[in-house]
């Protein structure tokens, strides 16, 4: 009898014993002023281990802490960024961005991100003269010409023009009863914010390249640029968002103009319905685009548990969802992981960390998922924000980047 009694005493001291262990956190954000921001670390549950305040502005934080706890601690564990308005608590956005499974001390990214490439524009004038007849004066992208202005009196077209920063631009012209383009190669060097030009510097041309995409049925959106070595450099040699099939062809022929050196890189990014690529093409090789074999099974939120099939050699999950609330409330939540993350995976509630009648609550039972492929990045690098939060807008094409999603 006495050594049973033993035995309980031994088996409660056990079940009481609290173990002890060390967490490291390092993440990075946009900074945010006027908001309030909590910093959330919960485990695969969805209990909270630790909370931290966020000071207005800063833009990342790192810190070492002993947590004590009954039981086992886990060696992983999901970060939360919880932001929303303080000045106004009816009417305001709250943003949450979590990372699923971060191995203790390793670095984390939040944002808002968009694996499309994000160019800034300039703007200036440019005056063609010798116009006797006019009919359309374009740039290679739908940001062309604007405000055009044809006087016959002075045989001169006029108008606004929009370019990428640090690219090269083409502009076409159709006039003087011509009924084939013309084209004008300018380098970034030569832009100013006016431009004097003359009918005759624009010249026919006939040095057209191939782009072969014999396994896409449908595309969406099509561009192909020439790309300095450097990445720091282009030109937009094709770009066309007309989509079904036949009018894009599969061996689809771009403007290589005179002046562009050669050989150059390409980049090419392809929408095709739910699919997306995004590619560096180096000079010799060929330029042959397929979709991305990865593909989005199922997904959904049964019970508050995130679930995401997938299929495929996929680096990153993300999940996102959004929610309006009344009177003027929305909450924007996205959860970023590996496949092997998405499995059952029950979400906390954060009711202490939002204003009192903020309700996350059944998010996820709709919403939209995002599968990515890296071809150049591996998914630590990507957790840490590779290549999105890098400022060329050409270094997520030039990991080799593949995406497709799903709205469930």
């Amino acid at each position: 009898m006495r050594q049973i009694f033993v035995l309980l005493l031994l088996l409660l001291a056990f079940r009481c014993t609290k173990v002890e262990g060390t967490y490291a956190i390092v993440c990075e954000f946009p900074p945010g002023f006027g908001v309030t921001t909590t910093l959330v670390m919960t485990d695969a549950e969805g209990n909270i281990i630790e909370a931290f305040d966020i000071p207005d502005g800063a833009s990342s934080f790192s810190q070492s802490f002993s947590v004590s706890e009954k039981g086992e601690l886990p060696e992983r564990y999901d970060l939360h960024l919880v932001r929303y308005d303080s000045d106004d608590l009816s009417s305001h956005a709250i943003n949450i961005f979590s990372h699923l499974d971060v191995p203790n001390g390793s670095g984390v990214y939040f944002a808002h991100i968009s694996s499309d490439a994000n160019f800034f524009y300039r703007y200036f004038n440019v005056k063609v003269s010798g116009i006797e007849s006019f009919d359309t004066l374009q740039t290679i992208e739908y940001y062309g010409v604007y405000n055009i202005q044809f006087s016959d009196a002075k045989k001169e077209v006029e108008g606004l023009v929009a370019a990428r920063r640090n690219h090269d631009l083409v502009l076409k012209i159709r006039a003087n009863g011509d009924s084939e383009f013309k084209f004008l190669y300018i380098p970034d060097s030569l832009l100013r914010d006016s431009m004097e030009l003359a009918w005759e510097d624009f010249k026919p041309e006939n040095n057209f390249k191939n782009l072969q995409f014999p396994n896409f049925q449908q595309i969406s959106f099509l561009e192909v640029s020439a790309v300095a070595p450097d990445l720091q450099h282009g030109v937009v040699l094709f770009q066309s968002g007309l989509s079904y099939n036949g009018l894009l062809q599969m061996n689809q022929p771009f403007l290589y103009p005179e002046g562009v050196p050669d050989p150059a890189s390409y980049f090419v990014r392809v929408n095709q319905g739910s699919s997306y690529f995004q590619k560096i093409f180096a000079p010799d090789e060929p330029l042959v685009v397929d979709p991305p074999e990865i593909k989005i099974k199922s997904a959904g939120n049964p019970g508050g548990r995130l679930t995401v099939q997938t299929e495929g050699d996929i680096d990153l999950i993300r999940a996102v969802s959004f929610k309006f609330e009344q009177p003027n409330r929305s909450i924007f939540w996205q959860i970023d992981g590996a496949p092997q993350s998405f499995k059952d995976r029950k979400l906390p509630s954060f009711k202490n960390y939002l204003p009192a009648t903020a309700d996350p609550s059944g998010m996820f039972s709709q919403g939209q998922v995002h599968a990515y492929q890296f071809g150049k990045y591996n998914y630590d690098q990507v957790r840490s924000g590779f290549p999105f939060k890098l400022s060329n807008p050409f270094e997520v094409a030039e990991g080799g980047h593949l995406r497709t999603w799903k709205d469930y």
